[in-house]
């Protein structure tokens, strides 16, 4: 009876969790549905366009900010553990953005020029600048949900929103332009970090106050990691040598596409796909990253507990393949008609790439507990080879649909199936290969 108690008391639990994260993401998506159609009749396709390959070139660098030494904080049984993957995350993303600039300064001429970047050549060294506060952001993102911090992520993510959807609204009416785009994407990223920072004070100062105001001692970790940040650096070196180069293809692949149309069919193209993408992936993203950031600590917890892992991941994967099928349905029933009336007049071709984008979004959508699973066991050398194979074969259909048919949406096409038969493999492998009980490499 007890255990059934307890296994009622934790499925409880990541409702509530999950919920709490939905809640806030829900908004945050709502936010940004009510934006757009000002935003997009504002600035239109081109300065989308133009954005969407600044934004592209981000998302590259994005996944490696911190070497993916951030996704390891959660991990730990000790907050001293944590917090050295915490110092050692903070250094990588500093190296990292470093040696970004230095890139830049080298070989600023060609990258513009290899891209056809010249409409943003202006803006490429905020690249760098930014870089350094995702990588804070993801790190300081990573400590709250260790801590269960889910409503305050909530939050922050819908404070975040408004701020950037109202000044993007406002600086819309005064002076629509890609470049005010482009600053206020940056300006994003900068303004989450510091949230995230302050949100996280706060929660130690509360701490703090609740200890010494019962005239307690300030509480204090009872379990001690030896191991120093170097050491720990190495402990976790599975993230920087394998899960960082699997996170920069898988972001390259999502990228390209903008970068490739712009190329062939110039920056309305790479407008239509940007805000498609953004439109799919924004309940997409934010949802799946709402049930990853409970469901990753859970399995993280089984493991430590050894206990059987196969029922999370089986309840998050149907869950999320019932929350994204009718929105799937939808949108690629009606598409073109939808974007056009949402949108305004000449966002109709948007709609066509999102009716193929969706089928691919979808596959990629329950593929989340899947790979938090891999993470946890240590699988990220799999998830690498994996992800390489992915990168390759949409990369490879993109083109051919270029050469081949000489039309966007063909090529694209191929490029959502490509990845449709990949994500499909992959799921099956991991059903497969992940154990029934994980026993992770960190312990």
């Amino acid at each position: 009876m007890g255990r059934l108690y307890r296994a009622g008391q934790e499925r409880r639990s990541f409702i509530k969790d999950v919920a709490t994260m939905a809640t806030g993401t829900t908004t945050v998506q709502l936010i940004g549905i009510a934006a757009s159609p000002f935003i997009t009749r504002l600035y239109g396709p081109e300065a989308f366009g133009i954005l969407g390959i600044f934004i592209a070139i981000l998302s590259i660098m994005n996944p490696v900010a911190t070497l993916t030494y951030s996704t390891a904080v959660v991990l730990p049984k000790t907050d001293t553990e944590a917090k050295n993957i915490v110092k050692t995350a903070f250094f990588a993303s500093l190296i990292v953005a470093v040696a970004g600039a230095v890139l830049l300064i080298l070989f600023k001429e060609p990258f513009i020029s290899a891209f056809e970047l010249d409409s943003i050549s202006g803006f490429v060294f905020l690249i760098p600048i930014v870089v350094l506060f995702i990588g804070a952001g993801q790190i300081l993102n990573q400590w709250l949900i260790r801590n269960a911090q889910y409503k305050k992520i909530a939050i922050l993510s819908i404070l975040k929103a408004l701020v950037i959807n109202v000044s993007k609204v406002g600086a819309g009416l005064i002076h629509a332009t890609a470049a005010m785009l482009i600053v206020l994407a940056s300006f994003g990223y900068m303004l989450q970090a510091f949230m995230l920072y302050i949100g996280i004070s706060l929660k130690a100062e509360k701490r703090l106050d609740k200890a010494t105001g019962t005239g307690q001692e300030p509480i204090k970790e009872t379990e001690k990691s030896t191991d120093s940040a170097l050491q720990t650096a190495r402990k976790y070196r599975n993230f920087p040598v394998y899960r960082a180069p699997q996170m920069l293809l898988g972001a390259f692949s999502k990228g390209i596409p903008v970068l490739l149309l712009a190329h062939f069919f110039g920056p309305a193209a790479a407008g239509f796909f940007s805000i498609a993408n953004r439109v799919l992936q924004l309940p997409a993203g934010i949802i799946g990253k709402s049930i990853g950031s409970v469901f990753y600590p859970k399995v993280a917890d089984a493991s430590n507990k050894q206990k059987n892992v196969r029922p999370y991941i089986i309840r998050a994967t149907g869950g999320m393949a019932v929350m994204a099928l009718l929105p799937m349905i939808v949108v690629g029933l009606f598409g073109p008609t939808l974007f056009e009336w949402v949108f305004g007049q000449g966002w109709n071709p948007a709609g066509h790439y999102a009716r193929w984008l969706a089928v691919l979004i979808f596959f990629e959508f329950i593929l989340h507990p899947s790979r938090d699973a891999m993470l946890v066991a240590g699988m990220q050398k799999q998830l690498l080879v994996i992800e390489s194979i992915f990168f390759v074969f949409k990369t490879v259909m993109l083109v051919t649909g270029f050469f081949l048919f000489n039309d966007d949406v063909s090529a694209l096409i191929l490029y959502s199936l490509a990845g449709v038969a990949v994500s499909v493999l992959m799921l099956l492998y991991a059903h497969k290969k992940i154990p029934t009980t994980i026993t992770h490499t960190y312990s």
